[in-house]
């Protein structure tokens, strides 16, 4: 894993290209971080694909270091909120 502090993120290598790491947090029923997942992803859109087909039952935000990238409701992943 390689820092770009220009990019404000950490990134990797893969296949010639830069793949950033995002955080995707699950709620729980009060709206409080229940758990914590990475996702490593091209872009926010790449990151917001890769959760929507987790299928989750919880709602969820996806957040790129101290940047909130999308929130995305239970169970409907057509009614993603971007930042």
């Amino acid at each position: 894993m390689m820092a770009y502090p220009e990019r404000g993120l950490w990134a990797v290598m893969v296949l010639g290209g830069l793949m950033a790491t995002y955080r995707l947090y699950l709620m729980d029923g009060l709206g409080k971080i229940g758990t914590v997942e990475i996702l490593e992803a091209v872009d926010d859109r790449e990151a917001v694909h890769l959760a929507c087909e987790k299928r989750l039952s919880v709602s969820a935000e996806i957040w790129d270091r101290d940047r909130f990238v999308a929130g995305i409701p239970a169970e409907c992943p057509d009614e993603v909120r971007w930042a």
